[in-house]
C-alpha cells in the first residue's frame, strides 16, 4: 500500500511529497513503472536515492516491509544530490555514494528517531541539505507542467525561452531523459490514473482519453515502456487500485 502527501510548505522547494509504502508479497508483480521523478527512500537501515526510470523495472522479489520516502521536486536533483540526473537514470544508489559521510550522519539521525518521528526528522536533513546548497533549477516544473499537457518539444521550448538543445540539455540534467521521453512516460502515468479512476472504460477510449493518437499507438508505447501489453497493464492497475 502506497500513500503520499504533499510537502509542507518549508520542504516544497526541493521535495514535491512524502511517502510511506508496505511492500508485500507480490507487490509490483507487473514492474514500477516510469514516472518521470527521482526518490530518497529510507527503508529503516539505509538512505537510497531511487533514479529516474527511462522504461519499467521489473521488482519479482521486493522484500516486504515497510519504507519511507520523499519524491524531489522536478528541477531540484543537482541542489540536493549533487549529481545530474541521467547519471542516476535506472539506477538505485546508496546516498553516500552522493553524500558521503552527510549520508550515514543522516541514516544514523532516521534511525534513532524511529517511529511517528521518521519522516519529520527526514524533512529536517533534506532542509538542511536544502539550504546549504545551489538553488533548484526553477524553469524544470514548468517545462514538466507543459509536457505533461502533452505540448511538444518545440512549443516548450518557445514557452520556457530556450532553443530545443537547451531545453534537453536542462531536461536530462534535472529529469534524467530529454523532453520528448518525459512527455511519453506522462502520458503513459495518465494512461495508468485513468485507468485506476474509471474501471469500466475500454482501452479505445482510454487512449484517447490520455492523448495516443489511437489504440494501436497506446499499444506499441505501453511495449516499449513497459514490455507489457494495454490489456495487461490496465488490468494490474484495477486490480491493485480497486
Amino acid at each position: 500500500m502506497y500513500e503520499a502527501t504533499m510537502a509542507s510548505r518549508e520542504l516544497a522547494t526541493w521535495v514535491a511529497a512524502t511517502w510511506q509504502e508496505t511492500v508485500t508479497v507480490g507487490s509490483h508483480a507487473d514492474g514500477v513503472h516510469p514516472d518521470g521523478s527521482i526518490d530518497i527512500v529510507w527503508d529503516g537501515s539505509e538512505l537510497v536515492v531511487f533514479g529516474p526510470r527511462t522504461r519499467s523495472e521489473a521488482m519479482p522479489e521486493a522484500r516486504p516491509g515497510t519504507s519511507v520516502g520523499v519524491r524531489l521536486t522536478p528541477g531540484s536533483t543537482r541542489a540536493m544530490l549533487g549529481e545530474t540526473a541521467d547519471a542516476l537514470a535506472d539506477r538505485t544508489v546508496p546516498l553516500e555514494d552522493l553524500w558521503g559521510t552527510a549520508a550515514d550522519l543522516a541514516a544514523m539521525r532516521l534511525a534513532s528517531a524511529g517511529g511517528d518521528r521518521v519522516m519529520s526528522e527526514f524533512s529536517a536533513v533534506l532542509i538542511e541539505r536544502g539550504r546549504a546548497g545551489a538553488g533548484p533549477d526553477r524553469l524544470i516544473p514548468r517545462v514538466v507542467e507543459l509536457a505533461g499537457h502533452r505540448w511538444s518539444v518545440s512549443a516548450i521550448a518557445r514557452e520556457v525561452g530556450l532553443s530545443e538543445r537547451q531545453l534537453f540539455r536542462r531536461c536530462v540534467n534535472e529529469v534524467g531523459y530529454g523532453p520528448k521521453h518525459l512527455v511519453r512516460v506522462l502520458r503513459l502515468q495518465r494512461l495508468l490514473g485513468l485507468a485506476r479512476r474509471s474501471p469500466e472504460v475500454g482501452l479505445a477510449a482510454l487512449a484517447a482519453a490520455a492523448g495516443y493518437a489511437d489504440q494501436a499507438h497506446m499499444s506499441r508505447e505501453c511495449r516499449r515502456l513497459t514490455g507489457l501489453t494495454p490489456a495487461r497493464l490496465v488490468r494490474s492497475q484495477r486490480h491493485v487500485f480497486p
